[in-house]
């Protein structure tokens, strides 16, 4: 019990150094095997984080995760109380979707789940698009809502999607996806769409070398923890940067030039 305290009192002084705060709106992209928990089952890790970022941002903040369901893909069925994140997303993603009080939203490729203050406002019932008007990613924007990345990198920003759609890249295009949503056991009838590449073009996302771009730049906090990396970025400044960015090179995020 005294090592669970203090690895809790250690998080909290390193995501402060972040730049969390009392009230601020967090999407946190985890992999509680990689932050230096030795010794400490995954329960009490999942505890150890949740209690740590809920001390932090109080009863006035928010925390998101993504909850995608990429099985949606072949099941054609999202429920947003029965699909289960998909594995790959992380145990932390999976806790928050599971809780009485969290809230998801509506695009399964997408989706975000989210408790607090401002969880209805960000996954609303108005769209299904994945990072249209009024999605998730649009909301956490005019929110200027902070990214924590704990255990992993930057390499896990979906976030930039959302960016490439609203500057508008030619290597990606709207889809519109077959299949139901459903809410409260029924059928919400909205139109899903998503924003991807092109399979049949060469088209790589530079994940490893998008990390490096992000992690030389001013843009982001930076503390070590269990020598293990922890990340914040404010979601208006890491949109600023990459907008110019794509404006001026709108492959920038991908390994090379695709043929299109």
């Amino acid at each position: 019990m005294e090592k669970h305290l203090s690895q809790k009192k250690k998080l909290i002084r390193n995501i402060k150094k972040l730049g969390i705060k009392n009230g601020d709106t967090v999407l946190v992209h985890s992999n509680l095997s990689n932050v230096g928990f030795n010794k400490i089952d995954l329960k009490s890790s999942i505890n150890i984080l949740h209690n740590s970022i809920t001390s932090i941002i109080g009863d006035s903040g928010t925390i998101c995760v993504p909850s995608f369901y990429w099985e949606f893909n072949k099941k054609r069925i999202f429920d947003l109380k029965k699909s289960s994140v998909t594995p790959k997303i992380g145990i932390y993603s999976r806790y928050i979707t599971g809780l009485k009080n969290s809230i998801r939203s509506l695009n399964p490729i997408a989706s975000i789940s989210a408790i607090g203050k401002n969880a209805k406002e960000i996954c609303n019932r108005k769209t299904a698009s994945a990072y249209g008007i009024d999605s998730p990613f649009d909301v956490l924007t005019k929110l200027n809502a902070k990214m924590l990345f704990i255990g992993v990198d930057l390499r896990y920003m979906t976030y930039v999607h959302y960016v490439e759609q609203m500057v508008g890249v030619p290597h990606r295009y709207f889809k519109h996806y077959k299949g139901k949503i459903i809410v409260n056991k029924k059928n919400l009838n909205l139109p899903i769409i998503g924003f991807v590449r092109y399979l049949n073009k060469n088209i790589i996302n530079d994940i490893e070398g998008n990390n490096r771009k992000f992690s030389n730049k001013k843009i982001l906090n930076k503390v070590l923890h269990n020598g293990k990396k922890l990340y914040s970025i404010k979601t208006k400044t890491i949109f600023d940067f990459l907008k110019v960015k794509l404006q001026k090179d709108c492959f920038y995020l991908l390994k090379e030039k695709p043929n299109l």
